[in-house]
């Protein structure tokens, strides 16, 4: 699927709501702070793990030296980590537009680059197309939101059926 397409199909599944009647937005910022603290902890192990970088933390470093066990290509997980970390700095700016500071387009759009580099990085370790991988997502949220956006569908979601699609598009 282009991007054209994605991103006019993927508006149709999105939510418009803002449920501070949910969640405060006391509760949104204090969430956005834990999840860049611990942001800057998976920055340093990523860092260190991948690009040579001394950890500044402490309680980060020790323990047994030698290769990971396991099933993770190294490649795929610097992917996950990178995603998760300008995901971060994504955050640290929105978290400074809820403190009423402007929003810098500019640095919004680096890091979505920067994660959309990182996703590239999964797609190649995984021998994945993102065209392909956009229309199961976009087919995905069809078979969960077959007219629009439903916070009743995104809650009570059909997970096996799902799965079942995923599973057949990615045999098929």
């Amino acid at each position: 699927m282009d991007t054209d397409t994605y991103l006019r199909e993927s508006a149709r599944t999105a939510s418009t709501l803002f449920r501070t009647d949910v969640v405060s937005v006391a509760t949104l910022k204090q969430t956005l702070e834990d999840a860049i603290t611990l942001g800057q902890r998976v920055d340093q192990v990523k860092k260190g793990l991948f690009y040579g970088k001394p950890v500044k933390d402490p309680t980060l470093t020790g323990g047994a030296v030698g290769e990971p066990s396991g099933t993770v290509p190294p490649d795929l997980l610097h992917a996950a980590l990178g995603i998760y970390t300008e995901a971060v700095e994504l955050m640290q700016a929105l978290l400074a537009g809820l403190d009423g500071a402007p929003l810098d387009r500019a640095n919004l759009l680096e890091e979505l680059g920067d994660i959309e580099w990182f996703m590239a990085l999964a797609y190649r370790t995984l021998e994945a197309r993102p065209e392909a991988v956009r229309q199961v997502n976009i087919d995905k949220l069809r078979k969960r939101f077959p007219d629009r956006f439903t916070e009743a569908q995104a809650i009570d979601k059909d997970i096996a059926a799902e799965r079942d699609l995923l599973d057949r598009a990615i045999s098929g």
